[in-house]
């Protein structure tokens, strides 16, 4: 799937910042209506997204 969604972006010159892994952190994070970076601030994914935000605030 995310060759496909790869595939469509670079078509319609999109770039990708980040490919995210499926992390339980992020559902965990969800129920308890908190951001990954509130919930887990020091998880894998809070280091990923936080990484990805960077990429996009530094465009």
């Amino acid at each position: 799937m995310s060759n496909n969604i790869e595939k469509y972006c670079k078509s319609q010159d999109v770039s990708v910042i980040a490919k995210l892994p499926f992390d339980r952190v992020v559902v965990d994070a969800m129920v308890n209506c908190k951001s990954v970076i509130e919930y887990a601030p020091d998880s894998e994914i809070a280091a990923l997204l936080t990484e990805a935000y960077l990429k996009l605030h530094d465009k």
